[in-house]
Order: structure tokens, then sequence, then C-alpha cells
């Protein structure tokens, strides 16, 4: 496979800007279509727009995050710890009534770390009111005992979203704006919204005012994947400054430590932490991973390097050979050394 980034003896990663621009180009011409930034430490080497698929994109075109949501969801989470309004032992019947006897034991946790046994139905999505999404997730029969097993799915962050609604007394879209997204400066950053199909996102003001989107009346789009953003915030989003204006030392690292093995991809092992993919060789981490697909044919991937380089990859073209054309491009443009 052609790699645009060279490793070289400093342990750095240093990307050449014709091989890249060579490589998104070729990937436009089969079907790409999407916004690649390309960042060392702080500093911005390549952000720009390839192909052309319903309206033309431009750098700072929106996309859907859809799972990178999790993320910010995760985040809200650990915020709430830290002012002790709740706890990662704390369990269901903490915050619901009539919780079913099998799922009485689920703590937030087993619900960050997608290890609560929830079966992944999306039981939520469709419901408007937070009572009958809670319900319905709740209904669902588990998949295995929680805590004895790994089970990707959106429900258990959609429990999380109505969690902190009950803790805050806030809407999670509210409480995300102004704890998380306002703070961190991340101005092009919201919420899905009802729209006709096939339109296009809002997009940035040319003076920098946000684009607002309504909050959503589906808690399938609730603390799961109901957001959209843009590269260069993401770029923000994921720097450790960022974080650090979020969270104190020790949530910052619960955030990005890795929190149950899901897989391994020899030489690396490969994580769920809290929101995100962290993989691992030897005790070390070499690359921390940010993804999701979403609504039409829009997904997205954040590639974090601790060597201090960054691939974003937005894209509006779906899949490509059974894989996502975010996690194609975003191969072709670097690899763990």
């Amino acid at each position: 496979m052609s790699t645009a980034v060279v490793s070289v003896a400093s342990g750095q990663a240093v990307p050449d800007a014709r091989t890249v621009d060579r490589i998104l180009n070729t990937a436009a011409d089969s079907g790409f279509s999407g916004v690649v930034l390309i960042a060392a430490r702080d500093s911005v080497l390549l952000e720009r727009a390839y192909g052309a698929r319903g309206p033309r994109l431009t750098p700072e075109s929106a996309f859907w995050i859809a799972s990178m949501t999790k993320g910010f969801t995760a985040v809200a989470v650990l915020q709430l710890t830290e002012r002790h309004r709740l706890s990662l032992r704390d369990s269901l019947p903490s915050f619901f009534p009539d919780v079913p006897a099998d799922k009485r034991g689920i703590t937030i946790h087993q619900l960050l770390t997608h290890t609560a046994g929830l079966a992944s139905s999306d039981a939520g999505a469709h419901e408007v009111e937070r009572s009958a999404a809670v319900r319905a997730i709740l209904a669902q029969p588990l998949a295995y005992p929680p805590g004895r097993g790994y089970q990707y799915g959106d429900d258990d962050h959609e429990l999380l979203a109505a969690i902190i609604e009950l803790v805050t007394h806030r809407r999670w879209e509210s409480f995300v704006q102004r704890q998380i997204l306002d703070p961190a400066g991340l101005r092009h950053t919201g919420f899905w919204c009802r729209r006709r199909p096939g339109a296009p996102l809002p997009v940035p003001a040319a003076d920098g005012a946000r684009s607002r989107c309504g909050v959503s009346g589906d808690w399938g789009h609730r603390g799961a994947d109901g957001m959209s953003s843009t590269a260069i915030d993401l770029l923000h989003w994921t720097r450790p400054s960022t974080l650090e204006k979020l969270l104190g030392p020790a949530a910052r690292r619960s955030f990005t430590t890795p929190q149950v093995l899901v897989r391994r991809e020899p030489p690396d092992d490969v994580s769920y932490g809290y929101g995100l993919r962290i993989y691992t060789r030897g005790g070390q981490v070499t690359e921390l991973m940010h993804s999701g697909g979403g609504d039409d044919g829009h997904t997205g991937i954040v590639r974090v390097f601790p060597f201090g380089l960054t691939v974003i990859v937005l894209s509006n073209a779906g899949m490509h050979a059974g894989t996502t054309w975010s996690s194609h491009v975003a191969r072709l443009l670097a690899s763990r050394p």
C-alpha cells in the first residue's frame, strides 16, 4: 500500500505534499469526495476539499460525525464525575426507576466502554420522549451479563445522554454546548436536525458565526451519533490543549487510557477507551482514533499519533471496497511506525 507519510529516524513523520496530493486526486477520480486535513503538532500542513458529490465542498464544509459524538458524551460524563454529580461506579437504578433485574448492576463505566451487555438494538431510535427511549432500551434482552463482554453500539451512550439530562436538568445538547463546545471554541460543531432528504448540512457563516441546527426529536441521535463538525474543529477537539480546558489531570488520563481490549492487530492491541479507540504496542500508545459513519453517506476518521501527526478525513461518499472512504483514505495517508 502506498503511504504519504514517511517515518524518519527521529520517530517523527514528515508528509510529502506532492505524494499526498497525488494519492488524494487518484482517490477522488475513483469516487472519493471529502475534506482532508493533515497537521504536525500545531502546524496545518494540508487542508483541502477533493471530489464533488452533492453540494460543492470546501475545507470549511460540515459533515455528520456520527459516532465521534460518543467522545463528547464521554467528556461530559467525566466532567460530572469531577464535580461529584455522579460516579463511574453508579448503577442504573440510581437514575431510572423500574430497571429490569438483569440490568440493575449496569454501571456508567460499562456504558462508556460498551461492556454493559446491551445488544446494539437501536431500540431508542425514533423515540421522542426520553423516558420512552430509556424504557425501550432497557426492555431489550441482554447479549451477555454486564461486565463480561464487549459489544459496540449506540444504546449505551443514549442512556448516558439520558443520565446527563437527569443529573444536570438540562438537555444533553445544551450541556454539551455550554460545557464543551463553547469553552473549547468549537464554533462550527453542532447537532443533528431535521432537514429535507439530500439537503446540504448547514455550513459556517462567512463571518465565523455558528450555524445553528435545531435539536433532535429522535433519541437515536442523542449521546451516540448526533453531531456535525468540520475538519478544523475536529483538529482543535483532539488537541491535548483542548482537553486541558475541559478536564482535570485524572479525568484526562482516564479519557485516553485503554479500558477494554477489543482485538489484536499485531503488533498492536486495539482497545476501547471512553468514546475512542486506542492502539497500543508494548503498553505504549501508538494511535488514538475517533471515527464514525452517519447519514447521507457521511463518514469521518481522526487519527492522532503520539509523535505529533494528526490525519483527518471527512467524506460524503459512503463506502469503498467494503470499508468507508474515510477509512480507506486515512490508511493511505498514514501508518503507525
